[in-house]
């Protein structure tokens, strides 16, 4: 039996009773997504209603409105961490209690140390996005010009679709060791932030190629979730293999028997 798929038999058993708890979390994070997307609907609405929009300065208003609701959605992030912090201790104990999802809002500091751990993060995955989504960005640029009009409307189409697909896949298998990190951040074993990043980044050198391969088992599962309906099965199967392998990685660590 190869490794990922282990893993993911252990992630499955560890869900087994859990599977209520782990989907009432990614629920809490969904709501916080469609918490800031209301937020933006009224502020829009309201804008709209009276009239701001419609003054010269209407861009600045509107700009300001999603800058709002963005900033609205990261100060919600700590539930994201909440979620992974479940499943991680899902993945050690097999069993959690729904109140981890609230951990770094129980206190100030917990609280600013997830807005800064996830502050770090998003950076940097937005640093290896941009650069994935570089010839993309080169296309959409050169378009608006007068580059590339001899490409008629069908071939941009089709090379706008073809570069924009291989920039996201890109972007994820960058970033998605990360993930280890994450757990980590989100399991409360390490005091400080930079020591995640330290130890994240010692063990990433090893094994970010098998965090990406139990990904890739996923690739199915993921394709599904196009149909929303399957998001509620695979995100946290996929999530709780995550958190059983950064357990496995993290415990080799501390044993000192890393390879």
């Amino acid at each position: 039996m190869n490794k990922e798929k282990s893993i993911r038999q252990q992630a499955k058993a560890s869900l087994r009773d859990s599977w209520a708890v782990a989907i009432a979390g990614l629920l809490t994070v969904l709501a916080s997504f469609l918490a800031s997307f209301l937020l933006f609907a009224l502020l829009y609405t309201i804008s709209d209603a009276s009239g701001l929009l419609s003054l010269s300065g209407g861009n600045f208003f509107a700009i300001l409105i999603i800058v709002i609701s963005l900033v609205s959605l990261f100060m919600l992030s700590p539930l994201i961490n909440g979620f992974q912090r479940i499943c991680y201790k899902n993945s050690v104990d097999s069993e959690v209690d729904f109140s981890e999802e609230f951990y770094f809002f129980s206190s100030t500091k917990s609280y600013l140390s997830a807005i800064h751990f996830n502050a770090i993060i998003l950076l940097k995955k937005f640093a290896f996005f941009a650069a994935a989504l570089f010839p993309f960005i080169i296309l959409c640029v050169l378009r608006s010009g007068t580059t590339l009009n001899f490409l008629s409307d069908d071939a941009f189409n089709v090379l706008f679709c073809v570069l924009l697909t291989l920039g996201i896949a890109a972007g994820i298998l960058l970033t998605v060791k990360y993930l280890f990190s994450e757990f980590i951040f989100a399991s409360g074993e390490l005091g400080t932030i930079n020591e995640v990043f330290e130890i994240s980044n010692l063990i990433q050198k090893k094994h970010s190629r098998d965090i990406r391969r139990l990904v890739y088992t996923f690739a199915g599962w993921i394709a599904l979730c196009f149909f929303v309906v399957p998001v509620f099965y695979a995100a946290p199967y996929l999530y709780t293999s995550a958190a059983t392998s950064s357990k496995w990685l993290f415990s080799l660590y501390k044993a000192g028997k890393m390879v």
